[in-house]
């Protein structure tokens, strides 16, 4: 298995400082969701037609890769549906020009569950996503998230749109800690999908809210998630998922990026 870390976890870094970060952890790859104040990673600079060549070249030489594109694409978002499939489509072509294999789309855009869910249109869209990256040999990441937390749910999803297009990334919080689903069982129904791994760690706290942790400090079963995909000779990414880029008071990256590192490769010995 491989490590990469989201730049949600770093908002305020610069690509330099990013890349040189990881390469100084022992990094494997960077999940791309923002780098700066750019959210749209298909208009960053270091992406552009004079730039790409260059960063794809700095990124081989430190033995690094892109991991992920985490695009914002909310496909349950019905009223502008036409602008999620465009911004898919940029994210997939770019995903090609890096020689990156996925891109992370949500079904469903908030990780709590939700019952304002339009299922069939969001296989229409979902549909036509995927035969859009089918002809970019690329696939996309759903994640697990809000509805789609639910596994059966997820594979419900899976089932109806069956493309070889299509993935699940397994965000191992959402399912265990709003929906109260065992890791056996998440695992057992989205095995035959599972591409990618996000993994956070988290308490509940008195007022029943979620409190991030850094790895380890939380009671997130991870160590039994590992466990099984080593089992299982999983060979994809375990990406951490900071989100500081959306909770503020969270630990500051040059704190949470070295401890994750060191936590999970001593788990993979």
């Amino acid at each position: 298995m491989k490590i990469a870390f989201s730049t949600l976890g770093c908002p305020g870094w610069s690509w330099e400082e990013i890349i040189s970060t990881a390469k100084d952890f022992g990094y494997d790859g960077i999940e791309i969701r923002g780098i700066g104040r750019e959210l749209h990673i298909p208009n960053a600079k270091i992406f552009q037609p004079d730039n790409i060549d260059e960063t794809k070249a700095k990124l081989l030489k430190l033995g690094l890769e892109i991991s992920a594109l985490s695009s914002a694409v909310r496909l349950n978002e019905q009223y502008k549906i036409d602008e999620h499939i465009t911004a898919g489509k940029e994210y997939i072509e770019l995903a090609e020009k890096l020689g990156v294999q996925y891109v992370r789309v949500l079904a469903d855009s908030l990780p709590e569950p939700s019952n304002k869910i339009n299922v069939p249109e969001i296989v229409k869209a979902l549909k036509e996503l995927a035969l859009y990256a089918e002809d970019h040999g690329i696939v996309l990441l759903v994640e697990t998230n809000g509805y789609f937390a639910d596994s059966a749910n997820m594979v419900a999803l899976m089932e109806e749109v069956a493309s070889p297009a299509v993935a699940v990334l397994w965000d191992v919080h959402h399912p265990y800690r709003y929906f109260n689903e065992s890791i056996d069982l998440t695992y057992s129904r989205l095995k035959p999908y599972i591409k990618y791994i996000h993994l956070k760690d988290s308490l509940m706290t008195d007022d029943g809210k979620v409190e991030y942790q850094m790895m380890g400090y939380g009671d997130l079963p991870i160590i039994q998630a590992v466990n099984m995909l080593k089992a299982d000779k999983f060979e994809g990414y375990l990406s951490m998922e900071w989100l500081k880029r959306w909770c503020h008071n969270l630990a500051e990256p040059g704190i949470v990026l070295p401890h994750y590192v060191n936590y999970i490769r001593k788990l993979l010995k």
